[in-house]
């Protein structure tokens, strides 16, 4: 929202709105489908005051970006897909499995044990705690 100089009430009170189109559409996840879905995102974010300008890249790099969406799209439909996540994001939900991506430095505090008093060391906690049957590191 920073980035694209968006209001966070705005984008609270009218984002749903605007942005529920463009998943849609994504998630027909046809070459076609995603340059329409590109275009409603752009539109959306103008409807939601970005005061950025919004325009086509140039021809290759808009066909790159479109060729990163869709795969996203191909990988958001394929049965049990569930996206990458923040430590924060994914706090207060649960998955029967779940991979984790730890830094060398966070293994080494597994395998010494987590302090409770430590902020870093609550964290993996959180990570490690999504799983209700598995968690594998990544």
């Amino acid at each position: 929202m920073t980035l694209l100089g968006l209001n966070s009430e705005s984008v609270r009170a009218e984002g749903r709105a605007l942005l529920l189109p463009v998943l849609e559409t994504l998630s027909l996840a046809t070459p076609n489908a995603t340059a329409r879905a590109i275009q409603q995102l752009r539109s959306a974010l103008r409807g939601l005051g970005s005061p950025r300008k919004l325009r086509a890249l140039p021809a290759a790099r808009e066909a790159t970006q479109q060729e990163r969406l869709h795969a996203l799209a191909l990988r958001l439909k394929s049965s049990g897909c569930i996206p990458g996540m923040t430590i924060h994001q994914a706090k207060g939900q649960e998955w029967s499995a779940v991979g984790i991506w730890l830094k060398p430095a966070q293994v080494e505090r597994l395998r010494v044990g987590l302090n409770e008093r430590s902020p870093d060391d609550r964290a993996i906690y959180v990570a490690l705690s999504r799983a209700r049957e598995t968690a594998r590191l990544v």
